[in-house]
C-alpha cells in the first residue's frame, strides 16, 4: 500500500469516529510529504490533507475539515485517472 492510501485510508477512520491514534496519522502524513504524487496537482490536494491530518491530529481538529480534505483528494484522483 502506498503512503497516501494509507493516509486516506487512517483520514477515513477518523472521519468515522474510529480510534485512530494521533501519532499514526501524523506518521502516515509525514510519509505522503516525504512521497508527495508525482502529479503537481495532486500533490496540492495531498498538501491539504497533510495539513489536515496535522490539524486533527495536534490541534484538535475538525473531522468535517478532514473529511472534505479526503474527499477532494479521492476526486482530483479519481478526475486525474479519467483524464488518462
Amino acid at each position: 500500500m502506498d503512503s497516501t492510501t494509507e493516509l486516506i485510508l487512517l483520514a477515513e477512520a477518523v472521519v468515522r469516529g474510529d480510534n485512530v491514534e494521533p501519532g499514526e496519522l501524523c506518521r502516515a502524513a509525514i510519509a505522503v510529504a516525504d512521497n508527495p504524487p508525482e502529479d503537481h496537482d495532486l500533490a496540492r490536494f495531498a498538501d491539504l490533507l497533510i495539513d489536515a491530518s496535522f490539524g486533527w491530529a495536534r490541534f484538535n481538529g475538525s473531522r468535517l475539515r478532514l473529511a472534505t480534505a479526503v474527499r477532494a483528494y479521492s476526486l482530483a484522483a479519481s478526475l486525474l485517472a479519467a483524464d488518462k
